[in-house]
This record gives C-alpha cells, sequence and structure tokens, in this order.
C-alpha cells in the first residue's frame, strides 16, 4: 500500500504490483505543496526501514538472471 498510496512515487521501474510485505521504519520526508499537490522537484527523504515477509514479485531485471541461475530458485 506505501508504493499505491504515493503513485509509485512517480516511477514506473518498481512498482506496487511488484512488491509485498510488511514495511516497518521511521521516515523524514521534507517538500514543499504547490495548489495541494507534492512539488517532487523539492522532495527530500531518509528512511531507515525493515522490510518484513518480503517479495519481489515479476520483477523483470531480476526474471533476467534466470540466464545465470534457475529461475525457481528466485521464486523461494
Amino acid at each position: 500500500m506505501f508504493f499505491k498510496s504515493f503513485n509509485n512515487f512517480n516511477q514506473n521501474f518498481i512498482t506496487s504490483k511488484h512488491i509485498k510485505g510488511r514495511l516497518n521504519g521511521q521516515i523524514d520526508l521534507v517538500t514543499s505543496f504547490t495548489g495541494g499537490n507534492i512539488d517532487y522537484n523539492t522532495l527530500w527523504s531518509q528512511a531507515a526501514i525493515t522490510i518484513n515477509q518480503g517479495e519481489l514479485n515479476n520483477f523483470e531485471p531480476m526474471q533476467n538472471l534466470s540466464k545465470y541461475l534457475n529461475v525457481n530458485e528466485l521464486k523461494t
């Protein structure tokens, strides 16, 4: 929900459809708002996070490792 809530941070390399798990941590975030919207040009963030029971699913760069590893090894 974190990535989805923030519209995948306006990027499409890794999105909410690729990740699953529980995120815990502390995030410091500084930004400006213009017309009630985040001004991404002023966004600054620092985070200390832990991901529990994390999964990276159907992420093409990882799938490309199948040239070197058995893809089934990536699914466990």
